[in-house]
């Protein structure tokens, strides 16, 4: 099996990449930041339906 030393680098930066993301879910700032979001798509479409 022959090593490719120019493909480790970006198989490493995926596998954290992974892993902080999914930290990034099971985090409250995903949440929080997920709840934020709806309350403004709700707050656009509220005032964009009042015309």
């Amino acid at each position: 099996m022959k090593l490719h030393l120019e493909s480790i680098g970006p198989a490493v930066a995926l596998i954290l990449g992974v892993v902080l993301m999914a930290m990034l879910v099971l985090s409250d700032a995903y949440t929080h930041g997920a709840a934020a979001e709806a309350r403004g798509y709700q707050a656009l479409f509220a005032v964009g339906g009042a015309r």
